[in-house]
């Protein structure tokens, strides 16, 4: 079964592939699964193999995999294949659309068939990549430091811990604006 995914990404098609061949970075913006462990360097070209664990989100399985990458650096296009049981191959490619807008085309092929929730996370999957490339690209100090936060805290994290502290963060940001509410119907009741 073949699922793929088009993109228009408001970025260089440079950030996105620093983003694609950095396979620790890859992996962790997956939300489908955890990266324990792994071997992973910086990918040339050319074909790869490497082994990592991942822990899967759905049924919080161990898994050992072995990952065989094919880097084409030239024409921008990456294909992976993980082997865990049963195989699933990703494919990605990206182009130049102007000088700061780039496309990313996204393929998955896997023994199983795709169900809905799953093509929601793999759409989460490029959308994130497109993200964290869109933000490393940015030279703003708020980018900096909220770059910072994702690579030091936020990625490594588990999907479900990911999860929690956004449910956290959003619930302190709605108690201070409840806090100043009220603070501002106090004073001005006098």
């Amino acid at each position: 079964m073949k699922f793929r995914l088009s993109f228009i990404a408001l970025t260089s098609s440079d950030a996105l592939w620093r983003v694609l061949t950095n396979l620790d970075l890859l992996f962790r913006l997956n939300i489908e699964w955890h990266l324990k462990k792994n071997n992973f360097k910086p990918l040339s070209e050319g074909k790869e193999k490497f082994y990592c664990e991942l822990v899967s989100e759905k049924d919080d399985k161990h898994v050992t995999c072995e990952v065989t990458t094919f880097a084409n650096f030239k024409d921008k296009t990456l294909e992976m294949e993980i082997k865990n049981g049963g195989k699933r191959k990703f494919h990605f490619k990206i182009s130049d659309v102007d000088r700061n807008k780039s496309r990313i085309e996204f393929e998955e092929e896997r023994e199983t068939e795709i169900d809905e929730k799953d093509k929601i996370r793999l759409n989460l999957w490029v959308k994130s990549i497109i993200n964290y490339a869109s933000l490393s690209e940015s030279r703003s100090v708020f980018s900096r430091i909220w770059k910072g936060f994702l690579d030091r805290v936020y990625l490594k994290l588990t999907p479900t811990g990911r999860r929690i502290v956004f449910l956290v963060v959003i619930s302190e940001i709605f108690a201070l604006l409840f806090f100043i509410v009220l603070l501002f119907f106090y004073i001005y009741s006098n």
